[in-house]
């Protein structure tokens, strides 16, 4: 039921003919009026390989123009600016946009078992993040280390906070060491050749939701921003289990 609530209260999903939800009550209440309850909806959304039928946007961050000119407030001066002139494509969103890069690269990299292709969705998925946290309107964020950028939101929220203590729970964690296995892997290597364990291949599969998903996903929730359906949906994804076959 978690991911149907989540999605509805904390989902870029604007419910038609009310305002947006605020309450789990709302959610039911808009339901109910519907024939529908909770409890189906969130049995209807239960199998991952689906998406969801209920309070997701299918609306992706990447479109196409023809003979338009896009422009939008910026978040930080208020100032408009022309994103594009003409004929082309836009994204709404490039931390979006970018997530959606390092998603699809973490599903072939699973239907593939490619370690490498993996790497490459940690790295998609640091740069989301980064891209994130600085358009936010936090001074000196963009000039912060991408730990330094976290710090720099959770006292924005939690001014008495204690960032020492949080950095070490979920997802915050998870993000952490990922951001060092992308570095020494992925970005700076400088090695010319490199293995990886079975048991380590497995436990850097599952990092994934946890360091990327998670993390954007509970930073919208911090600042009470709407996040891509997307975003919300991948962190419900499943764990991942391995099972080695040799050939005999």
């Amino acid at each position: 039921m978690s991911l149907v609530i989540d999605l509805a209260l904390y989902s870029n999903y604007y419910p038609h003919g009310c305002p947006p939800f605020r309450s789990i009550s709302d959610v039911a209440g808009y339901l109910e009026k519907r024939g529908l309850s909770l409890p189906k909806c969130a049995e209807e959304s239960r199998d991952y390989s689906e998406k969801p039928k209920h309070f997701y946007n299918l609306i992706g961050p990447t479109w196409n123009t023809k003979g338009v000119s896009v422009s939008r407030p910026d978040p930080k001066t208020g100032e408009q600016r022309t994103i594009i002139s003409g004929d082309g494509q836009y994204n709404t969103a490039n931390y979006w946009a970018k997530f959606e890069q390092s998603l699809s690269d973490f599903e072939r990299a699973m239907s593939e078992s490619n370690h490498e292709l993996l790497l490459s969705a940690f790295a998609k998925g640091q740069a989301a993040i980064e891209n994130f946290l600085n358009s936010l309107n936090i001074e000196g964020i963009e000039k912060a280390s991408v730990e330094g950028k976290l710090k720099k939101v959770f006292l924005a929220v939690r001014p008495n906070g204690n960032w020492d203590t949080q950095r070490v729970k979920q997802p915050w964690s998870s993000f952490i060491l990922m951001k060092k296995i992308r570095n020494d892997h992925e970005i700076h290597n400088k090695s010319d050749a490199s293995g990886f364990t079975y048991p380590e291949i497995h436990s850097h599969f599952n990092l994934y939701v946890p360091a990327v998903a998670k993390t954007l996903f509970e930073l919208h929730k911090m600042l009470s921003i709407k996040c891509p359906a997307s975003i919300v949906r991948s962190s419900y994804h499943p764990e991942l289990t391995m099972e080695v076959v040799y050939d005999a």
